[in-house]
């Protein structure tokens, strides 16, 4: 069974970033779960200094499934001959 090849995270010791008005901050987040299910999770972040005082959050949600094969034929053997050849044997073309 081949696997493909699973980074591992970075993870940043920083706790608290400043970012400056009208930028963004862009983030990315690694999903990894043992069952197979749909997932949701809420992200929040608060803001220090904000005139509002209140935080930010992002919903986020992932599902996890089996790998599967499909089962249309046409799409599993897509290169295949329409007819038996006179001779009685298929020969990969």
């Amino acid at each position: 069974v081949a696997s493909e090849a699973v980074e591992p995270a970075v993870s940043s010791e920083q706790t608290r970033w400043i970012i400056e008005p009208n930028s963004e901050q862009r983030l990315q987040v690694h999903f990894r779960a043992e069952e197979v299910a749909y997932y949701s999770a809420t992200l929040t972040f608060e803001m220090v200094s904000d005139v509002m005082g209140g935080s930010a959050t992002v919903s986020v949600s992932g599902v996890s499934a089996l790998p599967g094969i499909s089962s249309d034929p046409q799409l599993v053997f897509q290169r295949r001959k329409k007819r038996r050849p006179q001779d009685g044997y298929a020969v990969k073309s």
